[in-house]
């Protein structure tokens, strides 16, 4: 929302997929109303008319339409993954538009591609906020929860399950990091460890799970 109680425009890209129709949704009953946007014409139009919002359809590989797909919005969500491939043009139209922007990456080489437009996004005054799903919030304010509740807490193991199948990006981003080395914090540093080599077996309150480092 702006000062004066009109909401801010924003745009949501990658509404008709899995995650974004659910962003669309909640940002309905919360009285807000994104402008939807995706590549494909027919189903971002038919969320659109189910919803009673406005949308815009432009294809990130197309600057110009890009650039038009952006005109008049003060902030994107950026739900179109895999992440290391769309990232960088939505990233810098933004930039070049004066538009905030945010994503929903789980992606550590996102966080870091885009740690490297710190200068950039500061000379513009552009917000570039990555990680605002479910990878990075929940985890972070369930440590920070539990932690405040401790008196002197030294060590916290966070495990989460879901009972659903990966939505396609996600599935597609877990498809590109196969062969790749699973990554930890180390020491204030992100350093590679070799997959699987960090397991465990995680009680959950209906039994028993596997878990592996990723």
């Amino acid at each position: 929302m702006s000062g004066d109680g009109e909401e801010t425009p924003w745009l949501l890209y990658g509404a008709y997929g899995f995650t974004g129709r659910l962003i669309a949704r909640r940002a309905i009953a919360m009285g807000l109303r994104p402008i939807l946007a995706g590549r494909r014409r027919e189903p971002t139009a038919d969320l659109a008319r189910e919803l009673d919002l406005e949308c815009r359809v432009f294809d990130l590989d197309d600057p110009p339409a890009l650039r038009e797909g952006l005109r008049g919005v003060q902030l994107v969500m950026h739900t179109a993954g895999p992440f290391s491939r769309t990232w960088r043009p939505m990233a810098e139209a933004c930039l070049a538009a004066g538009v905030h922007y945010l994503d929903i990456t789980g992606e550590i080489e996102v966080f870091e591609a885009l740690a490297g437009l710190d200068g950039a996004a500061r000379e513009t005054g552009v917000m570039l906020l990555p990680g605002v799903g479910f990878d990075v919030v929940p985890t972070d304010c369930a440590a920070a929860r539990v932690g405040g509740r401790l008196e002197e807490p030294v060590h916290l193991d966070l495990a989460f399950a879901s009972s659903g199948g990966p939505s396609r990006g996600t599935a597609l981003t877990m498809i590109e990091a196969l062969g790749r080395p699973s990554r930890i914090r180390s020491g204030s540093r992100i350093v590679d460890v070799a997959w699987g080599s960090i397991a465990r077996t995680i009680p959950f309150s209906d039994g028993e799970r596997h878990g592996v480092c990723i």
